[in-house]
């Protein structure tokens, strides 16, 4: 949308500067306000853009977050359960060598 705005400024620009060499005052007059018209829309459209994206890009942050705590969760529990079977091994030695 913003290169439309742009096509648009170059345009009402390239518009105004032949009807300046043609001394077409009032159509050089109208194609500056809609240079102003065409540059006020990409601005606009570049702002909405903007808060777009920040948006998408913070829900986007906080759906890797949660991702990410799940992973370490998920790591976590498998080293208590490796720590659980070392634990369970060791008893069984113990128990093993206090019977030998």
């Amino acid at each position: 949308m913003s290169t439309a705005g742009c096509l648009m400024t170059v345009y009402a620009l390239y518009q105004s500067t032949r009807a300046i060499r043609a001394g077409d005052k009032a159509r050089t007059n109208r194609m500056f306000r809609a240079r102003i018209y065409a540059q006020a829309f990409t601005v606009a459209v570049m702002c909405a853009g903007s808060f777009y994206w920040a948006r998408d890009r913070a829900e986007r942050k906080g759906a890797e977050a949660k991702i990410t705590e799940a992973k370490a969760r998920e790591k976590q529990a498998a080293w208590i359960r490796e720590l659980e079977v070392r634990d369970r091994e060791d008893r069984e030695v113990s128990s093993f060598l206090h019977h030998v």
